[in-house]
């Protein structure tokens, strides 16, 4: 992975360190030696990531951080902040001002270039949900303001359940809604809860053995659960906390390697621990909405916005794909085109409502007579395509007929008149429609076009020998 990072460092041998390293790690470096230089170089060419240390001017730092967030304009550019471990207040300060992560100092270089990685990969996966804001409001589909925050659930995993270390309860007691506890091996980590699973799942990794010494088999439980929960269909957009021993730089790095979205030591204050957790539900629900906004555009891409049906851009790839399962098995599939009698009359005597009302009620007496594997869209004004697999040409006709009376059969009610003036009225609709069945005869590629083709003329026969009538295709040539 490369980028551009900004390091803002005021001793001038760490800037040498640090540029070292990320030269090593394949990064473009900008080195600025104070916050203020550093506004310069934001905004000339913004980079995608950086590096302030907090050591030489607290102040400074802080305020830039504040300044990246709000009139900067650099609401989503990942910030590392360095600082020394022991002063708990500046890192709650940076963390607080924006920073995405507090490094103590000094940073050993892979746990540093870990950390840049897996906010970098964040960062690109926000930036895959988001539209461009004109884009959203377009679409009907803009991001909600992130007012408040609905406390998240929370899921601690741990080893001693039984014993639970004191910054971990600590962090409990500052939930609102508490936490689950589970073990590592406990059923619900391996099935999850479909329904609702955690927003986040706090690891605890820093269990000792009986010397006092990180025990190997706790780091490994770590790995594997990270490993399982980015694995797993339903936790892997949950958010992560690995809670590892103190000390512990390549455990770290490998644990953000595998997917964790945060790390904490067992020496992190709580009011740290917890505004860390509080972070990731922000950011686990930000990406839920940015998340739902892209399904619900994507399915308003493919759906007639009128009567709720597949549109044509979903249709005809969908046909042909059905096409070339029905050549691969053997198995037949029928197809329609419908067409609503004298539409335009309807239009042009009784208004587009009432025009509109007509589409809405035969799309659901469709929809509401057609098997689940039927595909059926809205492909054009008064227009319709219905796909039926595993269907033999007189089961289809069959169809056709029972479709056309259940149109024809009962009157459509619309509104018909002035505006302020408008009375019911029913209005005798009726279907012509064409029908044909998948040719053996024909190259798969042309499977698709030939049955659509075929429905078409069979379409407009149906039309000009007076229309309400199902007329079947001749079989290709």
């Amino acid at each position: 992975m490369s980028g551009r990072v900004l390091v803002v460092e005021s001793c001038a041998t760490q800037r040498i360190v640090l540029r070292a390293v990320l030269l090593g790690a394949h990064f473009d470096v900008e080195i600025s030696a104070a916050p203020a230089a550093a506004r310069h170089v934001l905004a000339d060419s913004p980079p995608d990531l950086a590096i302030i240390d907090l050591a030489a001017d607290a102040t400074a730092a802080l305020a830039l951080i504040e300044f990246l967030r709000g009139e900067g304009g650099h609401p989503d550019m990942p910030v590392i902040a360095i600082c020394p471990a022991s002063q708990a207040a500046l890192r709650i300060a940076a963390l607080r001002a924006g920073a995405c992560d507090v490094l103590d100092r000094p940073v050993p270089d892979g746990l540093l270039v870990a950390r840049i990685r897996s906010l970098l990969r964040h960062r690109d996966a926000a930036s895959d949900l988001a539209f461009g804001g004109a884009t959203l409001q377009a679409l009907g589909l803009a991001e909600d303001v992130a007012g408040f925050v609905p406390a998240g659930r929370v899921a601690v995993i741990s080893p001693r359940l039984d014993s639970l270390p004191v910054h971990l309860a600590a962090l409990i007691d500052r939930l609102p809604g508490g936490a689950i506890l589970l073990a590592p091996d406990d059923e619900l980590v391996q099935e999850r809860d479909r329904a609702a699973p955690p927003d986040l799942f706090v690891i605890d990794g820093a269990a000792p053995d009986p010397d006092g010494a990180p025990d190997g088999t706790e780091a490994a439980i770590v790995l594997r659960l990270l490993s399982e929960l980015r694995s797993n269909a339903t936790t892997r957009h949950a958010a992560t906390l690995a809670v590892l021993p103190a000390g512990q730089a390549a455990l770290a790095a490998m644990a953000l390697d595998l997917g964790a979205d945060d790390l904490a030591s067992d020496t992190t204050p709580p009011e740290e621990l917890s505004h860390r957790v509080r972070s990731l539900l922000r950011r686990k629900a930000r990406a839920d909405r940015r998340r739902d906004s892209v399904q619900l555009g994507l399915r308003a891409a493919v759906t007639d916005p009128l009567t709720g049906l597949h549109n044509r851009r979903y249709a005809l790839p969908e046909l042909r794909q059905m096409a070339e399962r029905a050549q691969a098995s053997g198995r037949g599939l029928a197809v329609m085109m419908l067409d609503i009698d004298h539409f335009k009359a309807i239009n042009d005597t009784h208004g587009h409502a009432a025009g509109d009302m007509v589409l809405v009620e035969v799309a659901r007496r469709l929809r509401g007579n057609l098997r689940a594997v039927d595909l059926i869209a809205r492909i054009g004004g008064e227009e319709f395509l219905v796909a039926m697999p595993d269907t033999g040409l007189d089961q289809a006709r069959g169809a056709a007929e029972r479709l056309r009376r259940l149109i024809a059969g009962d009157p459509v009610e619309v509104k018909s008149g002035q505006p302020g003036r408008k009375q019911l009225q029913r209005l005798a609709v009726t279907l012509s429609i064409g029908v044909t069945c998948d040719p053996a005869d024909l190259p798969r590629e042309m499977v698709a076009q030939d049955l659509l083709d075929r429905a078409d003329t069979a379409l407009y026969a149906a039309k000009t020998a007076g229309r309400n009538k199902v007329t079947v295709a001749a079989t290709a040539a």
